[in-house]
């Protein structure tokens, strides 16, 4: 079915399917608007993988949640969102990135990020750069709120060169990163170009390179400059490295939570500032633990989660699953949503509006 309106705010382009979502959401400014699932491998310019990196210029959204899924790009960027506008309640899934050419699968300035999920492959037969933001000076960063990202790499994928972190010069808050088989070459994971607010790490990260001269970075570096924020954050992720070699983690501002069990032989910190705190998996994962024994939770704005869906992990945001609840924030207010035909209350432009139909639809 073709898409139908004019763009405007009072009359968004109704969109529903791959080719028209491409075409709608490279408009400068338009208003578009997912009204069902998208599944690219059903139609023919895309089930064989697509060689262009797909811009979203527009404000683009969805009442409830609706997906994009089964989308491949062969070379470069994976998806580019440099306008300002707002993207939210869409879920990537299943994206697959084959950067041969480098490039960042989400190359994004300015851009809102709300309430969208991320699932994603990374297969790199040569090099690779990053997940979120851009490689270039501060000042135009975006922002990720309530997301969650559940990315895997395929063998052969590297995190590497140039400075690059899978995140930079982004502002992420109340995210959850899920990596799974993550292979570094001493470069970051995060920052120290990133702001980091209320966000849960884990998966598993593989160091691959040994620290020189020439790349002296830490695997991960994630602290708070004069122009970031980086607050109350759990990081539990199994980190290994090859021969031996001595993995340098730096977590220095904020308040962090760290897992050190499951750190391999030769991970060690440093720049660990007084706020951080190092527990035992059993502590992290302890909800009476946290909650009696720190003072993590006070002042967030976000609820945090205690289900098995991230290892166990107390996590700010999840994936939607069926007869699974969702929650989402309204400012500082949870609202509980499930699966299927629950009532939500959802702001958009200060008009609160009652949205009673299928959160996503199969």
């Amino acid at each position: 079915m073709a898409y139908t309106g004019t763009g405007t705010e009072a009359d968004p382009y109704l969109v529903s399917t791959m080719a028209d979502f491409v075409e709608c959401a490279s408009k400068s400014f338009a208003y578009v608007k997912i009204i069902a699932n998208i599944d690219a491998s059903q139609e023919d310019e895309f089930k064989d993988g697509y060689d262009n990196a797909i811009s979203i210029n527009a404000y683009l959204y969805a009442d409830g949640i609706k997906k994009i899924e089964n989308v491949t790009i062969n070379s470069g960027n994976m998806l580019i969102a440099n306008n300002g506008t707002t993207i939210e309640n869409i879920f990537f899934k299943n994206w697959n990135h084959h950067k041969t050419t480098g490039g960042i699968s989400v190359y994004t300035m300015y851009t809102t990020f709300r309430y969208c999920f991320f699932s994603m492959e990374m297969n790199d037969d040569t090099f690779g750069c990053g997940l979120l933001g851009k490689n270039n000076s501060s000042g135009s960063d975006s922002n990720f709120i309530n997301c969650v990202f559940h990315v895997k790499f395929t063998s052969g994928t590297l995190l590497t060169a140039s400075y690059i972190a899978m995140l930079n010069y982004v502002a992420v808050n109340e995210c959850t990163f899920w990596f799974e088989n993550l292979a570094v070459n001493s470069n970051y994971i995060a920052g120290p170009y990133a702001g980091v607010t209320e966000c849960a790490f884990v998966g598993d990260i593989v160091s691959l390179a040994k620290p020189s001269a020439y790349f002296p970075n830490p695997v991960v570096n994630l602290f708070a400059d004069s122009s970031y924020t980086v607050s109350k954050n759990v990081f539990a992720m199994h980190i290994t490295s090859v021969d031996d070699v001595q993995v340098r983690m730096v977590f220095n501002g904020g308040y962090w939570m760290i897992d050190t069990d499951i750190w391999g032989e030769g991970v060690y910190t440093s720049n660990l500032s007084s706020s951080c705190r190092t527990l035992t998996t059993e502590q992290i994962k302890s909800r009476a633990f946290l909650e009696e024994e720190t003072d993590f939770f006070d002042g967030l704005t976000s609820t945090w989660l205690f289900n098995n869906q991230f290892e166990g992990y107390p996590h700010p945001a999840e994936f939607p699953q069926e007869n699974n609840p969702l929650t989402l924030m309204l400012g500082s207010v949870p609202v509980q949503c499930a699966y299927l035909g629950t009532e939500l209350v959802w702001k958009r432009g200060g008009i609160n509006k009652i949205i009673t139909e299928n959160l996503i639809q199969n």
